[in-house]
This record gives C-alpha cells, sequence and structure tokens, in this order.
C-alpha cells in the first residue's frame, strides 16, 4: 500500500517541473487545431463528393453502354411491354 502514496508523491514533484504554457499560448494552440481540422473536413468532403460523383458517371456510362450494345446485338428483338399482356385464365374441363 506504500506504492499509491509514493507514486502521487512523485508525480507532483514531476509536475512541478512542467513548463505549463500561457494562457493565450494554450488559446492559439486550440485555435490552431480547430482551424486545420475544419481545413482537413474540407478536404475531405470534396474529394468524397468528387469520388461518389465520379463513381456515379462511371456506372451510368457503364449502364449506357450495356444497354447501347444490348440493342445493338439483336436489331429484331421485339419487346412488349407488360400492361398489354392478358392473361385468361384456363379452367379444367374445358
Amino acid at each position: 500500500m506504500k506504492a499509491i502514496p509514493k507514486f502521487l508523491h512523485e508525480a507532483k514533484v514531476e509536475l512541478t517541473k512542467v513548463t505549463w504554457p500561457t494562457r493565450q499560448t494554450a488559446i492559439n494552440l486550440t485555435l490552431t487545431v480547430i482551424g486545420i481540422s475544419v481545413l482537413f473536413m474540407l478536404y475531405i468532403t470534396v474529394v468524397d463528393y468528387g469520388l461518389t460523383a465520379g463513381i456515379k458517371w462511371v456506372t451510368q456510362q457503364a449502364a449506357q453502354t450495356q444497354q447501347n450494345q444490348s440493342t445493338t446485338s439483336n436489331p429484331n428483338k421485339v419487346t412488349i411491354p407488360s400492361s398489354d399482356i392478358q392473361v385468361t385464365p384456363i379452367t379444367p374441363g374445358e
């Protein structure tokens, strides 16, 4: 149990040797950290937006290319809208 009071005493002695920054220095350093954090946040936001827009553009181009290839590969293909299809149920015994 003597270890805890000894540790606390040594910690107090070491903390008295620390050169603490002035209030103005602490404020300046805090504002610097906040400013750099905001700039980094803006940078990440711009990069994220750019990559998202780029990926959307690439996927749209790929889908459009695939659609163009499917229509040119079989020009005789007829597409019937599903609303034009009528289904008549068959009853047994007819």
